[in-house]
């Protein structure tokens, strides 16, 4: 996606009188727009990333700033990766007359169904905190269950 940049540091002189334009006013004005910077870098890259898996490993990948990851080679060079959860195989109950399958659900025969719909796979190298790597995934992912395991 593209979006348009804005450069504070030129708008900031911009919109400076040319009077004041000054080494010292710049360096105030600029000083004081700072966090405006930030959160226009922050917003930025929220914009550009969504909740496929692709985004979310890159993201991932990117946060915990892992060595040697390029974002233009991302499958060979990520280290956190999302694989989709086990597919649980249904069960069909034929009737002899009918000759046709009649699905019961998994529900009706107790089958084990599983409680998350992926699965993070994080290095066992890497050391993380699960709350802040939730609140993270759960940013773009709100409503989906998943699982973090290690991997060697």
């Amino acid at each position: 996606m593209n979006y348009s940049t804005i450069d504070i540091d030129v708008l900031n002189e911009m919109f400076l009188p040319t009077v004041l334009r000054t080494k010292e006013v710049k360096a105030f004005v600029n000083s004081m727009t700072t966090p405006i910077k930030q959160l226009y870098k922050e917003t930025l890259y929220k914009m550009e990333h969504n909740g496929s898996v692709i985004y979310l490993e890159k993201m991932l990948n990117e946060h915990y700033g892992i060595n040697g990851y390029n974002k233009n080679n991302h499958v060979a060079t990520r280290k956190i990766f999302i694989t989709d959860a086990p597919i649980v195989p249904r069960v069909y109950v034929y009737r002899p007359e009918e000759q046709k399958p009649v699905y019961l659900g998994t529900a009706y025969l107790n089958l084990p169904e599983p409680q998350y719909d992926f699965i993070i796979n994080f290095p066992s190298s890497l050391d993380y905190d699960e709350t802040a790597l939730r609140m993270l995934v759960n940013y773009y992912k709100d409503t989906k269950q998943y699982i973090i395991q290690m991997y060697v």
